[in-house]
């Protein structure tokens, strides 16, 4: 299985947490549904843009059919392939059948590109 998680940064902590002390509700409960809403279907969206499509015709290609679940946690999240999509890890890490190709790395990548949005979409969701 491929996996990743995303995680508030230590660089991005001060920031956020300035923006708890000014929120008057419950910021958590903000974050985590900004998470689940809005942060984790972007990565998702981001890491399948990254995902190769085979040559082979015999299968489903993930790129094309939501290959990526999430479960959310406190303040962060997991994205990680559907079983029927297990396979990913391969290309991803370069392992098995795969090994002799660089390891493609679409899941680190994919949050990569998101990661500075969702801190942004955080922080956006704890204004006033």
């Amino acid at each position: 299985m491929s996996s990743i998680d995303f995680r508030i940064n230590q660089s991005d902590l001060d920031s956020v947490l300035d923006a708890v002390q000014l929120f008057p509700d419950n910021s958590e409960d903000a974050i985590n549904k900004y998470l689940k809403e809005t942060g984790a279907p972007r990565v998702n969206k981001s890491i399948s843009n990254l995902i190769p499509v085979s040559s082979s015709n015999k299968k489903k290609h993930a790129k094309e059919n939501n290959p990526l679940t999430n479960k959310i946690f406190n303040l962060g999240f997991a994205v990680k392939s559907k079983p029927a999509f297990n396979y990913l890890y391969f290309p991803d890490q370069g392992e098995g059948t795969s090994s002799s190709n660089d390891p493609l790395n679409f899941m680190e990548n994919g949050l990569n590109a998101e990661y500075d949005s969702i801190i942004d979409g955080i922080l956006k969701s704890l204004e006033l």
